[in-house]
């Protein structure tokens, strides 16, 4: 992990990798970093592991030409989802990965090490009721510490992220999300 900044002179290319862009929250705020990063610095696809795009991501694709790939995540441990999104990472040339939800994030940790790409965790929100997972104690804390940026929507979300996935609070930033006015979302 490094915290050297990230060099301007050249577009980052970032692959955000979720569930799927069907209809919901953190589709909404994926479609919100793609649509309003400044696209002379960024350049952004989206990965969906459980082999669908969704409504979003198809307009996402037709309207503002947003590249959106697909990997189909099987039952259990997915080693090969791992080294497709591994490969996926290194053929892309991408600079940064953003991972939307926890396990997007493990299969993008498992993905990205090694490669020198950036990773970003956000944890947009939890399953209840939350339970301790003791097996992700290990895992959890050396994803923490190799991941380049821990985020959660709320405060609420950082305390879940600390007693049930043992990520150190003073790691973890909070970061709102923002609520994009009504005639940006209808086009008007």
């Amino acid at each position: 992990m490094s915290n050297q900044p990230i060099d301007n002179q050249q577009a980052q290319r970032i692959l955000h990798i979720t569930f799927n862009m069907g209809f919901g929250g953190t589709e909404q705020v994926i479609r919100q970093l793609v649509m309003h990063l400044p696209k002379g610095q960024f350049n952004n696809e989206v990965l969906c592991i459980d082999g669908e795009v969704g409504e979003i991501g198809q307009r996402l694709e037709a309207e503002q030409g947003i590249t959106i790939h697909t990997l189909t995540r099987q039952p259990g441990l997915d080693w090969r989802l791992a080294l497709n999104i591994r490969r996926h990472i290194k053929q892309g040339g991408f600079t940064i990965v953003h991972c939307h939800q926890y396990t997007p994030w493990f299969y993008g940790w498992l993905g990205s090490f090694g490669t020198g790409t950036r990773l970003v965790f956000t944890e947009h929100g939890r399953f209840h009721p939350d339970r301790h997972r003791y097996k992700a104690w290990l895992i959890n804390k050396l994803m923490g510490k190799t991941t380049h940026a821990l985020v959660a929507i709320s405060k609420a979300t950082r305390e879940a992220l600390v007693e049930f996935e043992f990520l150190p609070s003073s790691q973890i930033e909070v970061i709102y999300n923002g609520i994009e006015p009504f005639t940006m979302i209808l086009g008007g």
